[in-house]
Parts: structure tokens; sequence; C-alpha cells
């Protein structure tokens, strides 16, 4: 009597048994916006200086109204591609104030 039959089925009895292990992909690796411009390796950002009321012109601070606040002499360092602001030059001036200015990085244009 063949024995044939017996070995297939315990051949599909071990097939079931065992799980086939599948390679399941990790979580993708997230972008470093920080260093390059829009998250693309290889490309640098293109940092311009503008002034506050110019990047922010909808917040109330923007607008120099002789207010408490000064935001004339603010500046903020934005890339031109992707909008992201990279630098923010606050001088602590307020109106009436002997403060004496902090000096303004070198990428800030007067």
């Amino acid at each position: 009597m063949s024995t044939d039959w017996k070995e297939g089925v315990a051949k599909h009895k071990v097939a079931r048994q065992t799980p086939a292990v599948a390679e399941v992909p990790g979580p993708r690796p997230r972008k470093n916006r920080k260093q390059w411009c829009r998250g693309k390796v290889g490309t640098e950002h293109k940092p311009v200086c503008r002034t506050y009321a110019e990047t922010k012109p909808t917040c109330m601070l923007a607008k120099d109204d002789g207010s408490a606040f000064r935001t004339a002499d603010w500046r903020i360092l934005v890339c031109t591609t992707c909008g992201k602001e990279l630098d923010h030059y606050y001088p602590l001036t307020f109106a009436g104030s002997d403060w004496p200015k902090r000096p303004p990085p070198t990428w800030v244009d007067k």
C-alpha cells in the first residue's frame, strides 16, 4: 500500500501550523526640515532677512502704532522657497526705555 498521500497530508499540515514570516516595513523616517528645505536632502534653505510686518502682516504686533512694543526693529530670517522661519531678532527696547540694545546678528540687514 502506498503512503504518498499521507506524506502530502503531513506536509500540508506542517505548512498550515507554521506561520509565514512576512517582512513588515517599519515606520518611514522623518524628514529633516531643519537642515534641508522642504525635507529634501541636498536642497539648502535660501534665507532672506525680512521685517516682522512683512512676514506677519495680519498680526496685531506688526502695526507700529506707538504702542509699548517697537516692532519696526524686529527682524526674521525666512527661507524664500519653503517659508520656514530660520531665526528671529527682537531687540529689547520699549517705549521710553533706556535699556541697551542687543547687538544684531550678522544676517540682519539695516
